[in-house]
């Protein structure tokens, strides 16, 4: 999931997401809920990376650190279908501004992740 943040409505809108079988129905699902339900910062994993500036990083993310970050009820049951196992969040800079987010999750329980240390290269 890419997000850009819209600064005049202080708003993270999605931009592209992208999934495959078996959760990619449930992935659209949530797709369209964002596209009513903009993030802000500090709202949902994407909003947290974005407003602390720093990378999120989950070995074992699932329905109940989804639920952590619902904004509420709604919002928890949708990202709960998508069966998130494994998270990578981290905000997107551009000359030293920040312009958005990157959330990348693992829902397929045939792969494994393992936490390493990962650098990125801007």
């Amino acid at each position: 999931m890419i997000f850009l943040y819209h600064a005049p409505s202080s708003e993270l809108h999605m931009v592209g997401m992208a999934s495959v079988a078996p959760v990619a129905k449930e992935v659209q699902h949530f797709r369209d809920y964002l596209s009513r339900n903009p993030y802000h910062a500090g709202e949902g994993i994407p909003g947290t990376v974005f407003q602390i500036g720093r990378p999120l990083l989950y070995s074992e993310f699932g329905s109940k650190a989804a639920a952590d970050f619902a904004r509420d009820a709604n919002e928890g049951v949708l990202i709960s279908a998508m069966n998130e196992q494994t998270l990578i969040a981290t905000p997107i800079e551009s000359y030293g501004d920040r312009i958005g987010a990157l959330v990348i999750a693992r829902s397929d329980s045939r792969r494994s992740a393992s936490v390493r240390p990962v650098t990125f290269i801007a």
